[in-house]
């Protein structure tokens, strides 16, 4: 773990793979294979995807250092939950008994930690 921004994180991890992605690009160039496909559309789509990535990390990253660890614990449920279901609903993905268990049996757990939460005494918070 480093103590750093979303913005200098962002940098340095950029920082790193830039050599490697530069070295990749000049070894494919000299192939002479196309690198970012064959038209116009797949340049733009390309340069988009970069944008399409990093903006929901960066407000990820943002909005999590606002918020109580157990909320954010409780919102990491909510990804994969959607994505089973948009697995079983849109791709018709195999529902088995199995599955059905611990779904019910994680969000189960999820409704038992949150009833805690509420009914755990409220120490008073230090003015900031």
């Amino acid at each position: 773990m480093v103590a750093a921004d979303a913005i200098t994180g962002l940098g340095i991890e950029t920082a790193l793979l830039f050599p490697v992605a530069i070295a990749w690009f000049i070894w494919r160039l000299t192939a002479g294979v196309p690198m970012f496909g064959s038209t116009g559309a797949d340049h733009v789509l390309l340069l988009l995807a970069g944008i399409v990535s990093t903006t929901p990390l960066l407000l990820f990253t943002a909005a999590a250092r606002r918020l109580q660890y157990s909320t954010l614990g409780m919102l990491q449920f909510l990804a994969p939950t959607l994505q089973f279901l948009l697995a079983v609903v849109l791709y018709g993905e195999p529902f088995t008994r199995a599955h059905a268990i611990a779904f019910v049996a994680i969000w189960t757990a999820l409704a038992l930690y949150i009833v805690a939460l509420l009914r755990a005494p409220r120490l008073p918070q230090p003015p900031e």
